[in-house]
């Protein structure tokens, strides 16, 4: 019983919150609770195309490969065909939402990148990013601003304007 009250105290209060900060739903106030850990542009779960004429499809492949290694663990790399896949990165954040009210969010993102073409190089990259919502793993077009910084700086090594 003391878990239903504390549970339906945290959705009054987030409630609550949303009229105070303008959001119109529960959901607009769980955003704007984790703006500064979210990016700005809303491209997950989208296939977005780089290419680049000044470096070899060799080089390409190292510098994103050596990018997303930094962060991620790699599960599939595949030169060949031009296939990487990162392991999902899980993220638990507690959130408060008011003095002493505070309730875990679970996030996850992983990325995909598939060559397009080897001459000149191409590439097709993906941040698939997803949220817990009533208990199941939905996407979402929000990304981490972790995540979003490794695609700026992927573009930036192969030479693609933003």
């Amino acid at each position: 019983m003391a878990t239903f009250w504390r549970g339906t105290r945290v959705l009054v209060t987030l409630a609550a919150l949303g009229g105070l900060c303008g959001c119109a739903t529960f959901e607009q106030a769980y955003w704007e609770i984790l703006r500064g850990q979210i990016g700005t542009k809303l491209i997950g779960n989208q296939w977005i195309s780089m290419s680049s004429k000044n470096i070899t499809y060799d080089e390409a492949w190292t510098k994103i490969v050596n990018t997303l290694g930094e962060i991620y663990e790699i599960n599939v790399l595949e030169k060949e065909s031009g296939y990487i896949r990162t392991a999902e990165l899980k993220r638990r954040l507690n959130v408060t939402y008011s003095a002493g009210a505070s309730a875990p969010a679970d996030f996850g993102s992983a990325i995909i990148v598939r060559c397009t073409s080897k001459n000149p190089p191409e590439f097709k990259v993906m941040i698939k990013s997803f949220r817990m919502w009533n208990n199941n793993w939905v996407p979402m077009e929000q990304v981490f601003q972790q995540d979003e910084r490794i695609l700026m700086e992927i573009r930036t090594l192969l030479g693609v304007p933003e």
